[in-house]
């Protein structure tokens, strides 16, 4: 009897190798997707997912849970940070987020590839509306020292006014003094007036300068307090 030939490997026709080169780059499509939803997320460009930045993807697949995943599935994987950190460093790396999504997208009813770049857009927007939210917890926060610091304002206005000018006037005992004040506190280093307005008894100009002076800070100090 003649030896029996070995029967040929069924050689991989034309229409394989391009469904599998198809799946291929479908595959390599869906991966720089996932990695430009985690650039969003990504908002310190640290090359890693912390906790904070985290809740943002959590929040963009709760709002597409129900039209695109699989509820219970985007639950389980969403729920914890632990289902992407597998090293257990509270950090989700590139390759940790990339291989957990893809998991994910197998329980994606339409194109993964579409879900995930809407994924990226929607990031944008969320970031934005939660930095929104900081920024407006943070100006609620800061609100009343703002206030407090106002009040040291006013109170440093008053201390001028009724500590610093009077020992100016009362410490004035030498010439150089009295000329420094009399040069600061002299016409000329003001705004001037209109001559009809000087000659009235009430303008504050009448008289000597440091009784001039001593009217403006008491008229100053009614206005700032």
């Amino acid at each position: 009897m003649g030896k029996q030939g070995r029967k040929k490997k069924r050689g991989s026709t034309l229409a394989d190798k391009i469904e599998s080169r198809r799946l291929r780059y479908n595959n390599q499509r869906l991966e720089r997707a996932i990695l430009t939803f985690f650039a969003a997320c990504d908002e310190d460009d640290s090359g890693f997912l912390e906790a904070h930045e985290f809740v943002i993807a959590q929040a963009v697949i709760a709002e597409m849970a129900g039209n695109a995943f699989d509820d219970d599935a985007a639950n389980d994987m969403f729920a914890d940070v632990r289902k992407f950190d597998k090293s257990g460093d509270n950090l989700v790396s590139p390759k940790e987020f990339k291989q957990t999504m893809m998991e994910m997208c197998e329980v994606i009813p339409r194109n993964a590839e579409e879900i995930i770049q809407e994924l990226a857009q929607r990031t944008a927007t969320v970031a934005m509306q939660m930095r929104r939210e900081v920024v407006m917890v943070l100006r609620k926060f800061f609100k009343a020292p703002c206030h407090a610091l106002l009040h040291r304002t006013v109170w440093c206005r008053i201390a001028m006014h009724r500590l610093i000018w009077p020992w100016i006037w009362t410490t004035a005992d030498t010439w150089t003094k009295t000329r420094w004040s009399c040069w600061w506190t002299s016409p000329r280093n003001v705004p001037s007036r209109p001559l009809a307005s000087r000659r009235r008894s009430s303008s504050p100009w009448r008289g000597s300068t440091r009784a001039a002076m001593e009217r403006l800070s008491s008229r100053s100090l009614w206005i700032t307090s």
